[in-house]
């Protein structure tokens, strides 16, 4: 599900993992860290991006903030730090923190203002 408001875009994301038989199951435990879903909230101030993404858990949760910005049209400086468990399939179940630094080719959401964001979406 998308939504968005003015400038924000909220994208909540659901799953259900299938069940597989014991012998065969590479990753019995994936939801115990991944859950059933995720919610990312974007944010567009001036020409700045801020996102946050959470994977809610009762116990194992884990979550991103990221902050971009640009440099030119279609390259975009980009920094994040994320902390948990889930936020990305290699090491799901490894408590993790990161932070990064990097460059961004290409960003729907800058590319766009509010309300033909909201066009595009719908």
């Amino acid at each position: 599900m998308i939504t968005a408001f003015g400038n924000t875009i909220v994208t909540v994301a659901l799953w259900y993992r299938l069940p597989e038989e014991d012998d065969v199951d590479d990753n019995p435990d994936i939801h115990n860290y991944l859950g059933y879903g995720e919610v990312q909230i974007a944010q567009l101030i001036g020409r700045s991006k801020f996102n946050l993404r959470l994977i809610p858990r009762a116990r194992k949760q884990g979550g991103e903030l990221s902050y971009s910005f640009p440099i030119q049209q279609g390259l975009r400086v980009y920094m994040k730090a994320s902390y948990g468990y889930g936020l990305s399939l290699i090491d799901y179940n490894i408590e993790t923190r990161r932070v990064g630094l990097g460059i961004a080719l290409s960003d729907l959401l800058t590319t766009l203002s509010g309300d033909s964001l909201e066009k595009t979406i719908r």
